[in-house]
């Protein structure tokens, strides 16, 4: 009952096709792809198969593509790589979906060593990509190893996951010793759901790094929310970013955060945007906050923290908005900042609608000239 790679190889079917495997899998090494082209593809299981045995083989490859697809059994491939890309439609994991890439355990003579965690990629060109409640994806890391990578891309469409669908956990070796974090990235036309999908990133562990990207509409991290990961990037490539909740690169170190917006950014009464460092001789981190078209609004009752710990450097912020004349579009600084060495407001022009830009002579239609640039920024500062 289950479907095996072995070696490199392409599997191209013809027309809407269904395949059904109690576990799909592959041998050490095993590169494989199976393409339905602009069709359908269903991965299902076996109905009264038993319980696939597992495998001890690592670093497997499986690449799933179609029109559209659905996949509803099970896909373990230790330490190896799952990738379902739909060129049309959705991607859609059901409740009887189990992808595991995790690390495993691998015995040495006398000695048990972990493997990193693999990666899972869900891909929809132009429609969704949505995780039913009983799914389960696993990129989680072996004993003392690193976590893997999860990427989920619907570009044009949304991402749906909830609490329990995702794992991303790092485990400590014999010695108390971890790796690095998972990874995750989202990559989605809109998020108004960030809420749902951030806390299925958060109850995961994920907290190696976390991108999450819409390219229209606004991102709202709500009061109670807590996005947490040793690197955090939030960009709203169209919209707005408003902070309620919290945004925390804190650790022994101080982490990086960026939030990005193409209009506002807000930070709200009770919004913590943190990057502080809790161990001694821990350096501060890094924030940055930028609004491309739109006005920074940092607001009473906020905290940017980026302390370091004791003897560790302070830490940095960074601050973006776009010129207004002779001033700059920002609503509000009244956020508390914490242990920041260094407080940047830059104030930036957008020259669009530029397709040539040269170091010399004049400016016209779409050519932009460094002189031009040069001039506006002394008249700029000239006012400062």
């Amino acid at each position: 009952g289950r479907t095996v790679g072995s070696g490199q190889g392409r599997t191209t079917l013809q027309g809407n096709a269904t395949l059904r495997t109690a576990q799909l899998t592959g041998e050490t090494g095993a590169d494989q792809t199976l393409d339905a082209g602009t069709t359908a593809l269903r991965i299902g299981g076996l109905a009264g198969a038993a319980a696939p045995t597992a495998s001890a083989a690592l670093g497997a490859a499986w690449t799933v593509q179609a029109g559209a697809v659905e996949l509803d059994t099970t896909v373990e491939l230790g330490s190896g790589r799952f990738t379902a890309r739909a060129e049309s439609g959705d991607v859609v994991l059901g409740d009887n979906a189990r992808v595991d890439v995790a690390g495993r355990g691998i015995r040495f003579f006398d000695q048990t060593r972990g493997s990193d965690g693999g990666s899972v990629t869900l891909d929809s060109a132009s429609g969704n990509v949505a995780l039913g409640a009983g799914a389960r994806i696993d990129v989680s890391a072996g004993a003392g190893a690193d976590a893997g990578a999860l990427t989920l891309n619907a570009r044009q469409g949304s991402v749906t996951a909830v609490a329990g669908n995702l794992e991303g956990r790092t485990r400590a070796d014999t010695a108390g010793d971890r790796g690095d974090g998972a990874r995750a990235h989202v990559d989605a036309g809109t998020l108004a759901n960030v809420s749902a999908l951030n806390a299925a990133l958060q109850a995961g562990g994920f907290g190696g790094e976390r991108g999450l990207r819409a390219r229209s509409g606004d991102i709202e991290i709500a009061a109670g929310d807590t996005v947490q990961a040793q690197r955090v990037t939030i960009s709203a490539d169209s919209g707005s970013i408003a902070v309620a909740g919290t945004v925390s690169a804190s650790g022994t170190e101080g982490g990086q955060i960026g939030l990005y917006a193409g209009q506002n950014v807000t930070l709200q009464a009770g919004a913590r945007v943190e990057a502080a460092a809790s161990a001694a001789g821990g350096d501060g981190g890094r924030v940055e906050i930028g609004a491309v078209g739109g006005t920074l609004d940092l607001r009473s009752g906020a905290i940017i923290d980026v302390r370091s710990g004791t003897g560790g450097e302070a830490g940095h912020v960074q601050l973006r908005a776009q010129r207004d004349g002779n001033d700059v579009k920002v609503a509000a600084l009244q956020s508390d900042v914490l242990g920041a060495g260094r407080v940047d407001l830059e104030a930036v022009r957008v020259y669009e609608g530029i397709t040539t830009l040269n170091a010399s002579g004049a400016s016209s239609g779409s050519t932009l000239t460094l002189a031009t640039v040069n001039t506006n920024d002394t008249a700029y500062a000239a006012q400062h």
